[in-house]
């Protein structure tokens, strides 16, 4: 018996023996066979990435992603269907850009890194398992999300389908103020209606529907993540108006007693003077809106409220001339590096539209306007005693570019947004965001449109020029020492920025160009222009001895951009051609950003960062003029946005 047993022993040893060698020599092959090289089994868009280099994964996923961009995703509705690609075109290179942004970098890293993961006994398991079971790995993308309903709703005129509740209108509605645009702040009434009697009628609702966004950017989603260029049929929700005709028929006849309110008068006290803004019984008519709120018995009932828009019309056509007063920005004048004169700052004064709209309700509400006050409120500026208060001492660094050749619209709206930061104060700690100083961009703010290419038709959009302005705040930046937070390049090469990597490109509400001030100290930023084509910012503050420099930018993997592409188009005279910027080759580029901290002294802290930026090819596109487009007669009313 002793002896089975010793036989059987022996024979188990052996064959753990001889499993343990086999194992290791399956092990030592494996990783010599796959060294530098992602495992077996990895597949990405149904294609294998296994036995392939980091290097040689990403060459085959780019060619896949240009077959995907050349293919694009068609997204159809009832009332016809676009062709989106990544890339929207524009005669402003500041508005071209793209929707989606693959990173196929982190996408072939974590390809890699399967089977790499440092623990010994799951790794070896992995190794096992591909040899017979597939492991899928997704593409990693960003979106633009607000950018994409923006082309949808240019693109899909069902999508701006709101529902609109049944209402009271009065025959005054659209006849008391001119258009705002034209609205001469000397002129001494701008009522234009000729009509003596008021009277109100009765709107029917409107059903209105939506694009189901969830279900959309699901199917978008997935078709990125895997490469397929599947067709999406959106779908629409439908949006129910909360009140309806037969719920509000009679009420317009109340509407004839609320006029008894008016007419009554809007007042602004300041320094024991009054003024007074008397709304009449035209315009009163006009501010007239129904609500449904929930009653004491639990059920619903329909009260007369006011239209906030309304008011707001009445505002800025009447009020605010006579009240808003802009506040005036420090000033300083800079001699010998130095800051040799400060002047403080002026409050100014603006009407707070909610709070004096919430005044008017609450009288309207009690039906007593005898009494009704404007909420103005002071718009403050920064302002101090002294120049030592800001800790602003010295000159810490200057940013340059250079815009020559730019068009009228961009100089323009290069200087207003130049202007709109200059006097700025960063203060210590605070992380500054461009996107959030320079505020709304709209012809309202002061910017001049420029034209962007959607389908065969141009649309103005605002904002041309202003990645001139991120482009030399972040080499401003970087020549005061401050830490990048946040910070994006332009999709393809753009010649006002060279040398490449060196660019910025902001886009609101994203992408943002984002910098910390990290000193103990204010920041004030200056901005200023030398000649016709050169702009800086300069940062004023107190200098810590930090030191702070750039290397030039290696520039690699170029690649030639596509052929021009010919849009046909009838906006044009027949035969007249328009053409983008010029065709620009794709390419990688990095620069290296160093800041060393109390330089020569044992508390030395050297900061190293790599600014990397991808380019890709940018073909020109060329709008053609023609008498008629075939797709937009056809029954398919196939539009082509690119």
């Amino acid at each position: 018996m002793n002896v089975k047993f010793k036989k059987a022993g022996l024979l188990l040893a052996d064959f753990v023996l001889f499993l343990v060698i086999f194992l290791l020599i399956f092990y030592l092959f494996f990783e010599k066979k796959f060294d530098n090289k992602i495992y077996p089994n990895v597949y990405l868009n149904g294609f294998s990435l296994g036995s392939l280099t980091v290097d040689e994964a990403k060459t085959f996923v780019g060619k896949e992603i240009e077959n995907f961009d050349n293919q694009g995703i068609r997204i159809l509705s009832e009332n016809g269907e676009i062709l989106w690609r990544r890339d929207v075109f524009s005669f402003d290179p500041d508005l071209a850009s793209q929707t989606v942004f693959f990173d196929v970098n982190k996408t072939i890293d974590e390809a890699f890194l399967f089977g790499r993961s440092g623990n010994i006994l799951s790794d070896f398991a992995f190794k096992i398992k591909s040899l017979f079971k597939k492991e899928a790995v997704y593409l990693s993308f960003y979106i633009e999300e607000s950018k994409i309903k923006n082309l949808l709703k240019d693109s899909f005129f069902e999508l701006n389908n709101t529902p609109q509740d049944a209402k009271i209108v009065s025959n005054q509605a659209g006849l008391l103020y001119k258009d705002l645009s034209e609205v001469n702040a000397d002129e001494n009434s701008d009522i234009i209606n000729e009509d003596s009697e008021i009277k109100f009628s009765i709107n029917s609702e409107v059903y209105g529907e939506e694009v189901d966004y969830d279900k959309f950017f699901s199917e978008f989603k997935n078709n990125l993540s895997l490469l397929k260029n599947n067709d999406i049929r959106l779908s629409f929700i439908e949006n129910k108006p909360m009140i309806k005709k037969e719920e509000i028929i009679g009420l317009d006849f109340y509407a004839y007693d609320l006029l008894n309110l008016a007419p009554f008068d809007l007042k602004y006290i300041e320094n024991s003077s009054e003024k007074k803004f008397t709304v009449d019984e035209k315009i009163f008519s006009t501010w007239f809106k129904l609500e449904k709120q929930e009653s004491e018995d639990g059920g619903a009932e329909i009260i007369f409220s006011l239209d906030y828009d309304e008011v707001v019309k009445f505002f800025e056509a009447n009020v605010i001339k006579d009240i808003n007063k802009e506040p005036t920005k420090p000033q300083f004048e800079f001699k010998d590096d130095k800051v040799n004169l400060f002047f403080a700052g002026q409050d100014g004064l603006k009407l707070n539209y909610e709070k004096s709209f919430k005044n008017i309700l609450n009288s309207f509400l009690m039906k007593n306007m005898s009494n009704v006050l404007l909420e103005v409120e002071v718009d403050e500026i920064e302002k101090v005693d002294s120049i030592n208060e800001l800790g602003i001492k010295e000159l810490i660094g200057s940013g340059h570019s250079n815009f020559a050749g730019s068009p009228t619209n961009r100089r323009y709206n290069i200087k207003v947004g130049a202007e709109k930061l200059s006097g700025l104060i960063i203060k210590p700690g605070e992380e500054f965001s461009l996107v959030g100083a320079l505020g709304a961009v709209t012809k309202e703010t002061g910017y001049l449109p420029e034209l962007v290419i959607k389908g065969n038709k141009t649309v103005p959009e605002y904002g041309g020029g202003l990645c001139q302005v991120a482009t030399t705040m972040f080499r401003t930046a970087l020549a005061s020492g401050l830490p990048i937070t946040e910070r994006r390049n332009h999709s393809y090469r753009v010649s006002y920025y060279e040398p490449a990597g060196t660019d910025a490109t902001i886009y609101s509400p994203r992408p943002d160009l984002k910098f910390k001030n990290d000193t103990n100290n204010n920041i004030l930023i200056q901005a200023r222009f030398e000649g016709t084509n050169d702009m800086y910012f300069d940062f004023w503050g107190t200098s810590d001895g930090r030191t702070a420099t750039t290397t030039y930018p290696v520039i690699y993997n170029i690649v030639s951009p596509g052929p021009t592409q010919i849009i046909e188009t009838t906006e044009l005279p027949v035969g007249e051609k328009k053409c983008t910027e010029r065709a620009h080759s794709g390419a990688e580029a990095y620069f290296d950003y160093t800041v060393v901290y109390n330089p020569n002294s044992a508390e030395e802290n050297k900061v190293e960062t790599r600014f990397q930026s991808k380019y890709v090819p940018w073909r020109e596109v060329c709008l053609v003029g023609v008498e008629k487009i075939e797709e937009e007669i056809s029954d398919d009313n196939i539009i082509i946005v690119e």
